[in-house]
Order: C-alpha cells, then sequence, then structure tokens
C-alpha cells in the first residue's frame, strides 16, 4: 500500500501515531473527502474487493466507492499506521427494503479499532446518517458530531448504532464483535451489487457529509441538507456529471 499517496488524496498532513486522536482526525479526512457512491453498481460493473483495485479506484482514480471498498481500504490504512484493527459486519436497521419478517442480513461491512483496551466503532463506508468519528463501544453517552447525535447501546450480544434523525434516535444498524471470513464480505458484496431488491442497483447514490449536514445526488434529485434544513432539486443526467465533478470530484 502507498500511504503517501492515499494520505495525499485524503489531503492529510497530521499525525501518524495509534491514538485516538490520530483515529479520529483520519476518519474525519475520510469521509469529508472521499465519497459513497454506486456508480459502477449502476452501470454493471464488478465491484472488485482486492485492495490494489480499490486503491486504485479511490486514490488514482480519484473515485468513491460503497462500504466493501471504503473500509476495507481504510481497515488496511490503519492497520499499516500500526493500529489494532478487525474487520466485521452489520446488520442495516434503517429503511432496509432486504429485510425479511424483521430480520435483516449481514450486508455491511464496517472496523473495530482497539486502542489502549477500548473498542471503537469506525464506519467510513455508510452514507446517509454515517458516522464522521469514531465511537467508543463501550460508552453509554451521546456522542454530537458536527450536526449529527448519535450512541452505541449494547442489548445482550449486539451493540446498535443510533442516530437522532429529526426529533427521535432511529436505530441505524447493529453489530456483534465476532470474526468474520472474507469470503462473508465477497458474498455480501455481490448481493449488494447484483440483488434485485439491493438499493444499490436501484438507486444512483452519491453522497459525503459536511460540517453542516450533508450533500447528495440521490437519482434525479441534488440534496443540499444542512443546519437542520434540505434543499432539494431536480437534474438531468448531464447536470449530475456536472455536479459528480464539481461537487464530488469525480469525472465520469
Amino acid at each position: 500500500m502507498n500511504i503517501k499517496n492515499y494520505l495525499k488524496r485524503l489531503n492529510y498532513k497530521g499525525e501518524l501515531d495509534t491514538t485516538l486522536k490520530t483515529l479520529k482526525a483520519l476518519h474525519e479526512a475520510h469521509t469529508f473527502t472521499i465519497p459513497f457512491e454506486n456508480i459502477d453498481v449502476i452501470a454493471k460493473k464488478d465491484i472488485s474487493l482486492k485492495l490494489k483495485d480499490i486503491l486504485k479506484k479511490l486514490i488514482d482514480e480519484n473515485r468513491g466507492g460503497y462500504c466493501y471498498e471504503l473500509n476495507k481500504a481504510f481497515c488496511f490504512l490503519l492497520k499499516e499506521i500500526g493500529f489494532d484493527v478487525q474487520m466485521s459486519f452489520a446488520r442495516v436497521l434503517y429503511q432496509n427494503p432486504t429485510m425479511e419478517n424483521g430480520v435483516a442480513p449481514m450486508s455491511h461491512q464496517i472496523t473495530i479499532v482497539t486502542i489502549n483496551k477500548k473498542r471503537y466503532l469506525a464506519d467510513v463506508g455508510f452514507g446517509g446518517f454515517g458516522i464522521i468519528h469514531p465511537i467508543d463501544i463501550d460508552s453509554k453517552k451521546t456522542t454530537k458530531q458536527y450536526n449529527l447525535k448519535y450512541k452505541i447501546k449494547k442489548i445482550k450480544n449486539e451493540y446498535y448504532l443510533f442516530a437522532k434523525t429529526g426529533k427521535k434516535y432511529s436505530a441505524i444498524y447493529k453489530f456483534d464483535l465476532r470474526d468474520y471470513l472474507e469470503i462473508d464480505y465477497k458474498y455480501g458484496n455481490f448481493f449488494a451489487s447484483n440483488a434485485p431488491e439491493s438499493r444499490f442497483v436501484n438507486n444512483f447514490i452519491c453522497t459525503k457529509p459536511t460540517k453542516t449536514g450533508r450533500i447528495t445526488i440521490l437519482n434525479s434529485e441534488f440534496k443540499i441538507f444542512k443546519d437542520g434544513k434540505t434543499k432539494s432539486k431536480k437534474i438531468d443526467a448531464k447536470k449530475r456529471k456536472k455536479l459528480l465533478k464539481r461537487v464530488f470530484g469525480i469525472k465520469i
């Protein structure tokens, strides 16, 4: 892995030690810089989980990706720096069209980082309501991250991530601390990028957070969420292509 080029892509010039402060800074830089997008899924291209292919896409091609790409790349970056990391899986609960009888499949890749025996949820690949900073999974405190508030609640052997959506907290996803195999992520990736019921197969998405909210292209809409209010306008394919380049730095 070329860490120098990765850090350049993130516009990161901070420390490279294994402290929580550095993890927080890297996490924020990643979410603010590299967008969550599924352009290749919509284009019916295979989504490679080979690290060299992911890095080529994110760094050399100045693209974004979704959880299997973004969190895998971030996990390996943290490993190279020296962090104690573990890839894991989550079941998405918020507005999930693939749930059956109230049960969601394991479909979202996350990262668990251990620092001084404390475990933190790191996730640079969720999109809407995605965290900007890592969260101590054993803390019962609410954490404010710019305009959003989060909390993690342990129920039996599972951890639930909640985000404040409007006036109430909603469960975004739940996860455990088991180790999963590479083939688990491979099959999750295949489902996300090919299944007819997958939201990524049916919707064009490109989004990233800002310090005041979030900017998003969703199908034929361009949305700016700022200070609790959303402005939206319709866009055609030509305008969408221009916005991808101007707002997200993506040229297609």
